[in-house]
């Protein structure tokens, strides 16, 4: 089973989390001091997506961007778990993405090419690449793991 951390929003009190089997990304209710989550519930179904939630990252609008593996793309969900904007990439298997850079405007993006034949990669000669984004928004800079 695939399950993914995939970030806080802005002031750190939710906590989501990809479950790729389930095609669902949770929220938690998050204590940042305590480390604790509590109250889970479904953020966003990809059921009735092209791929399945992968990583993800947050925006400065507390928006999330999720990496749908085999979905050749991204989705940029709004705080109520509505899709706001889907960014078509030339990738078949986004994993994760990541804003980065001195002033985290730009979405980094890590493609895979796990299990692609031949012809696969033929038809998408950037897969594998690391993709880099301006999206016109920024990331917010995410707190280390203590542990």
């Amino acid at each position: 089973m695939h399950l993914q951390f995939v970030g806080l929003e802005p002031r750190h009190s939710i906590f989501y989390f990809a479950d790729t089997p389930d095609n669902a990304i949770y929220a938690y209710d998050y204590d940042h001091d305590a480390g604790m989550i509590a109250n889970r519930r479904l953020f966003a179904s990809t059921a009735d997506q092209p791929g399945t939630p992968d990583g993800s990252t947050i925006d400065e609008h507390g928006y999330l961007w999720n990496a749908q593996w085999d979905g050749w793309r991204l989705i940029r969900y709004a705080p109520d778990g509505s899709i706001d904007w889907v960014v078509e990439l030339p990738v078949q298997r986004p994993s994760s993405c990541m804003f980065g850079g001195p002033d985290l405007a730009t979405l980094y993006v890590t493609s895979a090419i796990w299990d692609s034949s031949e012809a696969d990669l033929r038809a998408q000669p950037m897969a594998g690449s690391l993709l880099a984004l301006d999206v016109g928004v920024r990331g917010v800079p995410e707190p280390r793991f203590a542990g």
